[in-house]
């Protein structure tokens, strides 16, 4: 009998692509010309903050109606583009001059965007990342050096790499994805040579995964990174956060609202190995985590979810040993 999980994933209910997994496929790279002020504000964000003249170009934005976005990637890119605007807008001016508010051409769309789509209102792992690709030669294959990035924060090949190899490291665990969803199969129908399989492919993938990640230095030094990409990624209102009390929205509340910046964590390829292997973790961490999973899309939440709710492959692996020559699963 075919598994809840293996029979939702056919249907679509996690909206994880079977060759791309977390990624978005063929996400859009603009919206509609009702939207050319985002198109364009968002793409020369990195520009017009060198030039310091990011601000009032925002300031002077309309207000434009989110009604009009059709379907699930003009809205997914959309907020994209107003969390690219909104980290220019608070950043421009670096920690010194950071604002505590963003106006409501900007806040109300984007407030209320995130509110549909169940995403945070600050850039997160799903923004940056998750949708922010294309081939550059569609013609070739998808692989690292024929990745490139939609938007970014800040210009320049090593800030564009750092996305890149990002986005390579997600399609890379695509394949495991479709491993773990067999191998719950197999638990189920109690089928060891086909689990056994299942394992090592999901070895081999976190090895190809570690592969690309190792390139990360290629291009990408820690002075581009922490000096001039990590600043447009922080958060408002945490411990040390140069806007400790949040970040007002305006015309959606004058209280300001508390956001984790980007980061790694929000990814759902640690959590999704967590719950398959039954990972535990100590108190502080697993809450760390609780609270990195809800920057993630719903449907990846749900999927980690169904995971944790579907037979256990430790239990089942408990009941061999461990036989390098053989294969023969053994998880501890």
């Amino acid at each position: 009998m075919e598994c809840k999980i293996v029979a939702d994933f056919k249907q679509g209910l996690f909206c994880i692509d079977p060759l791309y997994g977390y990624i978005l496929g063929d996400p859009l790279e603009k919206l509609p010309s009702y939207f050319e002020t985002w198109n364009e504000l968002a793409k020369n964000m990195p520009k017009l903050v060198e030039t310091k003249e990011f601000r009032n170009k925002v300031n002077n934005m309309t207000l434009l109606d989110i009604a009009k976005l059709n379907g699930h990637k003009e809205k997914r890119l959309a907020h994209l583009q107003l969390a690219i605007i909104a980290s220019g807008y608070i950043w421009q001016e670096g920690e010194e001059g950071v604002t505590k508010s963003i106006p409501e051409q900007l806040a109300v769309p984007w407030y209320r965007l995130s509110e549909e789509l169940d995403l945070k209102p600050i850039l997160t792992y799903a923004d940056i990342i998750i949708i922010n690709w294309r081939k550059k030669d569609e013609n070739k294959p998808l692989e690292l050096d024929n990745l490139r990035c939609l938007y970014n924060v800040t210009e320049g090949e090593n800030a564009e790499w750092f996305i890149t190899v990002t986005i390579q490291i997600e399609f890379e665990f695509a394949a495991a994805i479709q491993s773990i969803l067999e191998a719950i199969q197999a638990v189920s129908d109690s089928d060891t040579p086909r689990l056994n399989r299942c394992l090592r492919e999901i070895n081999d993938v976190i090895l190809n995964m570690l592969k690309v990640f190792r390139r990360m230095h290629e291009k990408l030094t820690a002075e581009v990174f922490f000096k001039k990409m990590r600043p447009f990624l922080n958060g408002w209102g945490t411990e040390g956060n140069c806007l400790p009390e949040g970040l007002i929205y305006e015309g959606i509340d004058d209280k300001p609202k508390k956001c984790v910046g980007g980061s790694a964590a929000q990814s759902s390829i640690l959590q999704t190995l967590d719950a398959f292997l039954e990972i535990k973790h100590n108190k502080d961490k697993q809450m760390f985590l609780d609270e990195m999973k809800e920057y993630m899309p719903k449907p990846h939440r749900d999927f980690i979810d169904a995971i944790k709710k579907s037979p256990k492959v430790r239990n089942y692996g408990k009941t061999f040993c461990v036989d390098r020559s053989n294969h023969v699963i053994y998880v501890r």
